[in-house]
């Protein structure tokens, strides 16, 4: 019987490629999900609305200031996650940016 696989953020890109530094070759990448940039947006103007409505937060103190205090927390993963970076198929070394390349290196003789 297998055993159930761990859910992850990061799916297989098939075709375009990164630089890798440590393989040193241009790799296929895994790269995290597009719209937790997206959603971290969203969360900030989330809090953003929570800042305004605060008068009606601090009237409830029962449900809107836990719930709202959930919200919050909720960000520091979704910032995380929204700031991962893609990793080399071949190596799992955390990739730069694609228009960041260092130069080659210098031949000698």
């Amino acid at each position: 019987m297998q055993e159930p696989r761990a859910k992850t953020t990061l799916r297989l890109v098939p075709g375009p490629t990164m630089y890798c530094r440590r393989c040193d070759d241009a790799v296929e990448f895994i790269a995290p999900w597009e719209g937790w940039k997206t959603l971290r947006v969203a969360w900030w103007v989330g809090v953003g609305l929570l800042l305004v409505l605060s008068p009606i937060l601090g009237a409830d103190f029962f449900c809107l200031i836990p719930s709202s205090f959930a919200f919050i927390f909720a960000g520091g993963t979704l910032q995380r996650l929204a700031s991962e970076r893609a990793i080399c198929r071949v190596c799992s070394l955390p990739l730069d940016p694609p228009d960041v390349r260092p130069s080659p290196p210098a031949t000698s003789g």
